[in-house]
């Protein structure tokens, strides 16, 4: 199973960059859930905007849906578990609130349960850089995770999934989109892992949840993603730089048709040569080797 995690504000913008990173990421990850929070939009407007998604060969029954989670449950073949996606309450005085009503959702569903999304909590120390090193609520989100039997799921990719797009001393990064999960969904799926995405459209990376590995493909030359032309910065970075980039462009095609000269010039001294190793092969085997002066019987020429 696959899920997608990601906090899109703004995303009915109509110069918004927002929906077209996210089909990217659906078409890149294909998950099977994918989940947006704080996108302020209706409903008919993500139907339009997102790639059709449906979970193969699984069953799934929302259970809760409020304004801060969606719970669910799976049946994937032989696995039965608990689905939850949460945005945290991003006030610090409405969080106990939200882990109450979590408090009371989890004795409620009892069993394999995993929670991720943006939780908009700081736990440790080592998940921020920059600015102050007091943590507001760390010490409450500890109890609430520790009372549940949760455990954070293993990162890959960057620590960090939240900047406040400031530059120099003033920028912070926090690691807020995380997944935990209990013992017992732990067992069932025990190389699960969150893959932390690029930073490539406001301020957040999406998660991504994978329960199990997937085989390592062949690296590939960068390419650039169409939909990064529709920001309106990548805009102006391509009309300042437009002579150096025809002039780049001119050299990178001068470059490849001197390659393919050479290549081509190669190739038929390679050419030429197997036909001649073939020809002295072929002489060697039927025994024509040429005119032989050599230790020819001289009776012959007298």
């Amino acid at each position: 199973m696959r899920a997608l995690a990601w906090n899109g504000r703004g995303s009915n913008s109509e110069d918004s960059i927002t929906m077209p990173f996210v089909r990217w990421l659906v078409r890149k990850a294909y998950p099977d859930f994918v989940f947006l929070s704080e996108i302020k939009c209706s409903a008919s407007f993500l139907s339009s905007n997102i790639i059709k998604l449906g979970p193969k060969g699984m069953a799934v029954k929302t259970e809760e849906c409020t304004k801060n989670f969606v719970l669910c449950n799976i049946i994937d073949g032989p696995y039965f578990y608990y689905l939850c996606f949460l945005y945290g309450a991003p006030r610090l005085e409405n969080r106990d609130e939200l882990r109450e009503v979590l408090n009371e959702k989890l004795a409620k569903y009892q069993g394999p349960i995993i929670i991720l999304g943006d939780f908009n909590q700081v736990e440790f120390a080592d998940e921020k850089s920059g600015g102050f090193n007091y943590l507001p609520g760390a010490t409450k989100f500890t109890k609430w995770r520790v009372g549940n039997g949760l455990i954070e799921l293993p990162s890959h990719g960057p620590a960090f999934t939240w900047c406040n797009n400031r530059e120099g001393g003033d920028v912070i990064y926090e690691q807020l989109d995380l997944a935990y999960c209990n013992e017992q969904w732990r067992s069932m799926f025990p190389e699960a892992l969150i893959v932390n995405q690029e930073i490539l459209a406001l301020d957040q990376r999406a998660i991504l949840l994978e329960t199990s590995l997937r085989k390592t493909k062949r690296k590939r030359p960068y390419k650039i993603e169409a939909w990064c032309l529709d920001d309106p910065q990548i805009k102006d970075i391509i009309r300042k730089n437009s002579d150096s980039l025809a002039t780049s462009l001119l050299r990178s095609l001068v470059h490849c048709k001197l390659l393919s000269k050479r290549n081509n010039v190669e190739e038929r001294r390679s050419s030429k040569d197997r036909s001649v190793r073939k020809k002295r092969n072929h002489n060697t085997c039927t025994g024509n080797k040429g005119p032989k002066l050599l230790g020819t019987n001289l009776e012959t020429y007298v």
